[in-house]
């Protein structure tokens, strides 16, 4: 959802650069009655526009960063997120209830599982490779009569 915004806000903002530097030039002699620094405010403008929408451009960057020092365990009892570099985000949900798993997009082969118990905790797991392998896992094996 965040490329929706922000491929529009780049290429909008690569014209608004282009625009007030006259074809990426330094701005000349502005024309009376604008002051001097009124270029200046909208390059510097641009460019706080530009590291913003650079910034939301790497989002998935930082969501890939992040689920490769993370761990996910799931046990009979609970399950786990563990980021072993920052010891406060670390997350338990004790599994006491029924139990379930919502995926956000099955098809693809990286995905993001919820695991939800009773009607009110969750804990999701972000960017989990073969999601499908996770629900055949903790499907139980149904036996032919």
């Amino acid at each position: 959802m965040l490329y929706i915004a922000a491929v529009p806000w780049v290429v909008f903002t690569f014209f608004w650069l282009r625009t007030f530097t006259g074809g990426f030039q330094w701005p000349g002699q502005t024309v009376y009655p604008y002051p001097n620094w009124m270029p200046w405010v909208a390059i510097w403008t641009g460019i706080i526009l530009l590291i913003s929408g650079l910034w939301m451009l790497s989002a998935p960057y930082w969501v890939w960063r992040t689920g490769k020092r993370a761990f996910y365990v799931l046990t009979d009892r609970r399950a786990l997120v563990v980021d072993y570099l920052v010891a406060k985000k670390n997350q338990t949900l004790l599994l006491e209830g029924p139990i379930s798993f919502r995926i956000t997009d099955i098809e693809e082969a990286v995905s993001d599982i919820e695991v939800l118990c009773g009607k009110s905790q969750g804990l999701r797991w972000r960017a989990v490779r073969d999601p499908k392998q996770i629900l055949t896992l903790t499907q139980p094996e149904t036996s032919q009569l």
